[in-house]
């Protein structure tokens, strides 16, 4: 085997094998839907966690925004306006920002 194929698996073999968040729980995917069938928010938890990206959309179908988790934690917001344009984003401290031409 060469050296830099056992490296690889033995790291991987470390990293998935201990005892790690990512071996003891499984990722779900979670949605829900409004009374009409459409879509109403879609993400991942890991346990109890949010993970990756969650997307909310309005009853009208049209997406209301989108966040980025990240252990547990938001990571940042980006919220829009009725024409489908970002309106505002929040990041991880709370931080807000307008964005220009919105017309919101």
């Amino acid at each position: 085997m060469k050296p830099a194929l056992r490296i690889i698996l033995v790291y991987s073999f470390l990293f998935f094998n201990q005892n790690s968040v990512f071996a003891q729980q499984k990722s779900v995917k979670i949605t829900e839907h409004f009374s009409n069938g459409k879509l109403r928010f879609s993400g991942h938890q890991l346990g109890e966690s949010k993970y990756g990206f969650w997307f909310f959309y309005l009853e009208n179908g049209k997406l209301e925004h989108k966040e980025k988790w990240k252990n547990g934690n938001l990571i940042w917001a980006i919220y829009y306006n009725e024409r489908g344009r970002r309106a505002r984003a929040i990041d991880k401290n709370g931080n807000e920002k307008k964005y220009k031409g919105c017309g919101c």
